[in-house]
């Protein structure tokens, strides 16, 4: 079973254990039982350990090029250490990279040539690929548990492998100085300036590319998650509207959960929001057996289209 049923999965199996409706609070420890779905947040956690590893690449490239530029002076090795110090920051902080220079935001990509840039990213989305495999073979397929391997889950490992790239190590090309961050305005000829302008272009839009593919599997997670809390909501509402007998209370409550349902689902929150702290998972006691039953199939069948857009090449 691929981990992206798995939520599904664990929701159905939770099923049995949530009675007819009711807003009877629960010790907290059942509901952390029974309900919490951890499979997306997991596979998450796992694909997180590829973050920040093309911009380490980069940083040990330039630290090594800035080794041997001996005729640097300090305030210009200064500049090209910055740079160094703010990619490394990317892994150690896991947050966005943040340029020393605001007003040059990529200088640090003056720091490569074209060959050493295409080196690196061919070393870091084969790592993010091997990352995506390991993370698969880890929580991708439930069965897995029981010593066996759904024919699913076996042909899209097979297809991860299939497209992976051939990574041309960086420490295999020529190391060289880097040129002074500060170049005299009369010894840059419009040919230089043009080159440079390229270069810095090239490399920028494969960067973004690059990103574009990191972020993929990121942002499919969290779509996934939407999706989750959506049918989730769209059955309380069902459940309410036929629900008789009730007293305005238990029908505010009701409806109030429901609010708090959607609005994880639009700002794709990992948890809904509590309206009663005292008892955090009351929004599930409207579920039934079948309810809960139904949103395991709904979003086991939906959650596939989401997964194919997050490898689609």
């Amino acid at each position: 079973m691929r981990w992206s049923t798995l939520a599904a999965v664990t929701t159905v199996a939770a099923a049995s254990l949530f009675g007819p409706p009711t807003a009877t609070a629960q010790p907290l420890s059942y509901w952390l039982g029974a309900y919490k779905l951890d499979g997306l947040r997991t596979y998450k956690n796992c694909m997180d350990e590829s973050y920040g590893f093309r911009e380490t690449l980069i940083a040990d490239r330039i630290e090594q090029r800035l080794a041997v530029s001996d005729v640097l002076k300090p305030d210009e090795r200064a500049v090209w250490q910055a740079d160094i110090d703010a990619l490394r920051a990317v892994p150690r902080n896991h947050a966005a990279f943040r340029a020393p220079d605001r007003e040059s935001p990529q200088h640090y990509l003056d720091g490569m040539n074209a060959d050493e840039f295409r080196a690196i990213h061919s070393m870091a989305t084969r790592f993010q690929q091997e990352v995506q495999l390991s993370c698969e073979q880890k929580y991708g397929d439930i069965a897995r548990k029981n010593g066996e391997t759904t024919s699913s889950q076996a042909q899209f490992e097979a297809d991860l492998r299939a497209k992976m790239v051939e990574p041309t190590d960086v420490k295999t090309l020529p190391l060289t100085a880097l040129s002074s961050p500060f170049p005299e305005p009369e010894a840059q000829g419009p040919s230089a300036e043009e080159q440079l302008a390229a270069s810095r272009a090239n490399a920028q839009t494969a960067m973004a590319a690059a990103q574009s593919g990191a972020n993929r599997v990121a942002d499919c997670t969290a779509g996934m998650a939407a999706l989750r809390w959506q049918l989730m909501a769209d059955k309380m509402e069902q459940g309410l509207n036929a629900a008789t007998s009730l007293t305005a209370k238990q029908r505010a409550d009701w409806q109030a959960d429901i609010a708090a349902t959607r609005r994880a689902a639009e700002q794709r929150l990992q948890m809904v929001e509590a309206v009663d702290p005292s008892n955090p998972y009351r929004f599930m006691t409207w579920l039934s057996n079948d309810d809960q039953m139904a949103i395991g199939t709904q979003f086991a069948t939906q959650a596939a289209t989401y997964m194919a857009t997050c490898t689609k090449n």
